[in-house]
C-alpha cells in the first residue's frame, strides 16, 4: 500500500511537471509566431526589434532586453530597441563601460553570465552597475550570412534569479527573427535621413534657409488653436526690409538677394530657439513666437531692429533697416490665426507710413487695414 502511494504521488509530480513544462514550450512557441508575425506587418525594422525584445522580456520575465548593433570593425555599438522605451532605436553607447559586450564581439559566441557579483569580468565596471541590482546577464549574437550584425542583450533582477537552458533556446531563435530585422536597420535609417532631408526642404525658403510660408500656415493654425485651448500667450511679427527696391535697382538682384540671406542670418541669430522664422515673400519675414505675450514680443522685435540696423553690409554704403508690426492673442482679441498675421500686417505698414526702422503694436480688429502698396 505504501509503495503504491508512493507510485501515485510521483504520477502525479510526473504529470505536474511535464503540464508545466509543456505550457511553458506553448508560450515560447507562440511568442515566436507572434515575432514572426510582427516581423512581416511593417517595413519599420525598429518597430518589429522593439516588439521582439518586448516578447522576450515578457516571456521571460527578464528586467531588460535591449537589441545593440555592432560593427566589430569600427568598436562602436548602438542600442536599436529596447523593452522599455519604444523610442530608443539609435542610442550610441561606450563600450567601454560594457566588458560582457567586448567579449561577444571578440568571441562571437553566446555569453551567459549567471552570477554577476562573481565574475571577475566586471570588476572594471561593478561599482558602475551595483545600483542596478543585476543577477545575471545573457547575451546572444545576431548574425547575417556568418557576419556578426549585433547582439541580443538580456539582464534580470536579484529577484527573478537565472536563466534556464529553455529560455536560452528560445532567445537563441528569437535571435534568428531578428537577424533580418537588424541588416536592415542601416538602410532604414539613411531612408530616414533622405526622407528627412525632403520634407525639411518642402518647408523651407531655398534662398534664406528659414522656413516657408507654406510651413508658417501649418504651424499658425497649431499654434493658435493650443494658445486658445490653453488661454496661453502667442505673438507674432511682421518684419519688412526698408527701401529695398533701392538695394535691387541700384545693386542688383543678386546683391539684393545676398541681403536678404544676411538680413535673415541675423533675424535667426536675434530670436529664441523657440521661436518661429519664415519668410512670407519677397523682403518680408514673418516671426510666429509661441507662449510670448505681447510685452515679451515688443522686447525681441526691437532687438531684431537694432541688429539689422547695426549690421554694415558689404558695398551698399549705407545701413539695411526694417520695420516691424506686432499683433498677440489674447492682447489684440484675433479669432483665428489668420487674424494675427493680418493684424501685423496692418501694423507693419503703419511702420512704413510713420517713418521706417519702428516697431508698430496692432490695434484691435474694428481697424481696417489700409489698401495700396506698402513695398517701398
Amino acid at each position: 500500500m505504501f509503495s503504491r502511494t508512493n507510485d501515485q504521488e510521483s504520477a502525479k509530480l510526473s504529470t505536474g511537471a511535464l503540464f508545466r513544462t509543456l505550457k511553458a514550450e506553448n508560450a515560447y512557441l507562440r511568442a515566436l509566431l507572434e515575432m514572426s508575425d510582427a516581423a512581416v506587418a511593417t517595413f519599420d525594422p525598429h518597430a518589429i526589434l522593439h516588439s521582439i525584445t518586448r516578447k522576450i522580456a515578457l516571456v521571460t520575465r527578464a528586467r531588460r532586453c535591449s537589441i545593440v548593433e555592432v560593427s566589430p570593425r569600427t568598436r562602436e555599438a548602438t542600442v536599436v530597441a529596447s523593452s522599455e522605451d519604444p523610442e530608443v532605436r539609435n542610442l550610441k553607447i561606450d563600450l567601454r563601460k560594457y566588458p560582457e559586450l567586448r567579449r561577444v564581439m571578440k568571441t562571437r559566441e553566446v555569453l551567459y553570465v549567471p552570477d554577476i557579483d562573481r565574475n571577475p569580468l566586471f570588476k572594471p565596471v561593478r561599482p558602475l552597475i551595483r545600483h542596478l541590482g543585476l543577477s545575471s546577464m545573457l547575451l546572444i549574437p545576431i548574425f547575417m550570412r556568418r557576419n556578426l550584425l549585433g547582439v541580443l542583450f538580456l539582464r534580470t533582477a536579484k529577484s527573478r534569479g537565472r536563466f534556464d537552458a529553455d529560455e536560452l533556446r528560445f532567445c537563441r531563435m528569437a535571435a534568428n527573427i531578428a537577424s533580418q530585422s537588424l541588416s536592415h536597420t542601416g538602410v532604414y535609417r539613411t531612408l530616414e535621413r533622405k526622407t528627412h532631408t525632403l520634407e525639411r526642404l518642402a518647408i523651407t525658403d531655398g534662398l534664406t534657409g528659414v522656413y516657408n510660408h507654406r510651413y508658417l500656415y501649418t504651424r499658425l493654425d497649431e499654434e493658435f488653436a493650443r494658445a486658445a485651448r490653453y488661454q496661453s500667450p502667442l505673438s507674432l511679427m511682421m518684419v519688412d526690409l526698408d527701401d529695398f527696391k533701392r538695394v535691387n535697382d541700384t545693386f542688383g538682384h543678386r546683391r539684393g538677394d545676398e541681403v536678404l540671406k544676411e538680413v535673415a542670418a541675423t533675424i535667426r541669430r536675434a530670436v529664441r530657439r523657440s521661436d518661429i522664422v519664415t519668410r512670407y515673400g519677397g523682403e518680408e519675414f514673418v516671426i510666429l513666437l509661441p507662449q510670448t505675450p505681447l510685452s515679451g514680443a515688443f522686447q525681441e522685435a526691437e532687438r531684431i531692429r537694432e541688429a539689422v540696423a547695426r549690421r554694415r553690409f558689404r558695398g551698399l554704403g549705407q545701413p539695411i533697416t526694417v520695420s516691424l508690426g506686432l499683433a498677440a492673442y489674447p492682447e489684440n482679441q484675433p479669432r483665428r490665426g489668420d487674424d494675427l498675421l493680418k493684424l501685423a500686417d496692418q501694423a507693419m505698414y503703419q511702420a512704413k507710413a510713420k517713418g521706417k526702422n519702428r516697431v508698430i503694436v496692432a490695434s484691435d480688429m474694428a481697424a481696417k487695414p489700409r489698401r495700396g502698396t506698402r513695398k517701398t
